[in-house]
């Protein structure tokens, strides 16, 4: 599901008119099981527009839910022994095809060299979300011994169509009493709730986040200051059009009536690097420490630093098959550990030198996400740190990579995306959410006539549908 595809939001439209006018002629008729057809309409409509988007993915994640559904039930009905073996079932085989699709060629054929004939430039849409969704609904199922879902409920509750394919990774105290008390009640107000969050998504994704993908020019690395500028630009880009996602599928729950949670608040204001990832993809976050971490050992002591770095050996893992992936998790590991010491002592630095050398180190740490080629990001990181590299001449040649795309258009899209930075910045000292400038109606009118005169040309995938 392309939240920017024509195609998505006609079909959407179409399933709304045709449920909302249906479900009038059922309430004028005094149909008394209205309940039971919003939540019946709501699935067949998610599961439609998933259809629609990629139909083996379809199969693939329909598949899933009933198998994992049938496990939770008999789990649920067990001893405390069987009940364990059937939790593990479930978790392995839901992450099955996730280690399949995703990380098959690269553990059977890159790793160890068997040349086996697995998918490789095929990943299921959304198998990378919502399967951490179904794991912690069935986890947190079994082990507080809560009430299984209904079927309808249970499916509903993975499937739901603004996330299934990005997330947020909704948790099931927050979405599934939402899910079940689902009623079709687009509004004025859900209009007014929801709109400012799809124009603020449309403008981070079609004019900030698709503007800056033509310069960012992986290929360089013989010049220390274009890689700087590339990483940077990667990290806006990335920042812009996952966080554009996210608000887009909240803007579209909030005119449903659903509220998901926020999976971004303004990291690049982060003064350290444990703050940015209280910031960044959020749900992903909490779900590794609440599902990982805090299973290992959490903050013990002698322990915390290996289940921290485990974690995010995970986390770049989840991001992507490859090695530079494992070295992104790498360094944010190792970075939170450092963190830790110092915090340990009581160090704490001035927020501005605080802000850069997080914002320094975090746009490093980019180079190992966007850079799969493992002798080019050698080449590269060897040159960031020779200081050497760093002469006049270098920072002169500069302009000479952006001789084609023009360094006019690269100077109005950062001077545009840094001025949007610092009112998230100003907008988080002086509320909870650092966006409420950029929400508000008259911003909302501004952006709306931004994106007419300056969205991107063409239909650019969202970034994180790759991984």
């Amino acid at each position: 599901m392309n939240f920017v595809s024509i195609e998505f939001w006609l079909l959407l439209l179409l399933c709304l008119g045709l449920i909302l006018s249906f479900r009038a002629v059922l309430a004028a008729k005094g149909f008394s099981h209205l309940p039971l057809f919003d939540r019946a309409s709501l699935l067949g409509t998610s599961l439609l527009l998933f259809y629609f988007a990629d139909r083996i993915s379809f199969a693939i994640h329909v598949a899933e839910l009933g198998f994992s559904f049938l496990v939770l039930q008999a789990a649920l009905k067990a001893g405390p022994r069987r009940r364990l073996g059937l939790e593990i079932l479930f978790i392995t085989v839901n992450l099955l095809p996730l280690v399949y699709f995703k990380y098959g060629d690269f553990l059977l054929n890159r790793v160890l060299h068997l040349g086996w004939d697995v998918p490789r430039n095929y990943i299921p849409a959304g198998i990378s979300f919502y399967t951490f969704q179904l794991i912690a609904l069935g986890v947190d199922t079994l082990r507080r011994n809560e009430k299984l879902p209904r079927l309808l409920d249970f499916f509903n509750f993975v499937t739901f169509f603004p996330q299934i394919v990005a997330g947020p990774i909704e948790r099931r105290a927050s979405l599934l009493p939402q899910i079940t008390g689902f009623r079709w009640r687009v509004s004025v107000n859900t209009l007014l709730d929801g709109c400012p969050w799809l124009v603020l998504g449309f403008f981070y994704k079609l004019v900030l986040a698709d503007n800056l993908s033509p310069f960012i020019l992986r290929g360089v690395s013989d010049n220390a200051w274009t890689v700087w500028l590339t990483s940077i630009l990667f990290g806006l880009r990335i920042y812009f059009d996952f966080a554009g996602y996210s608000f887009i599928a909240l803007g579209v729950a909030r005119i449903l009536g659903v509220r998901l949670t926020m999976n971004f608040l303004a990291p690049y204001s982060a003064c350290n690097i444990k703050e940015f990832w209280q910031r960044w993809h959020i749900t992903l976050s909490t779900w590794f420490r609440d599902y990982v971490y805090f299973p290992l050992g959490g903050n013990r002591r002698g322990v915390w630093e290996f289940n921290i770095f485990t974690v995010f050996l995970i986390s770049g893992m989840w991001h992507g098959a490859g090695f530079n992936f494992l070295l992104w998790g790498a360094v944010h590991g190792a970075l939170l550990i450092m963190h830790g010491w110092f915090s340990k002592f009581g160090y704490q630095l001035p927020r501005m030198l605080g802000w850069l050398l997080t914002s320094l180190a975090v746009t490093f740490s980019w180079l190992f996400f966007y850079e799969p080629n493992f002798s080019l990001l050698d080449k590269k990181v060897r040159l960031l740190l020779t200081p050497t590299a760093y002469s006049w001449e270098s920072l002169r040649a500069v302009k000479n990579a952006y001789a084609i795309t023009g360094w006019a258009p690269l100077i109005v899209i950062c001077a545009l995306c840094f001025s949007v930075l610092l009112i998230e910045m100003r907008g988080r000292k002086k509320t909870d959410n650092p966006y409420a400038a950029l929400l508000s109606w008259p911003a909302c009118l501004g952006l709306a006539a931004v994106i007419a005169i300056g969205a991107a040309r063409g239909e650019g995938q969202f970034i994180y549908f790759a991984f």
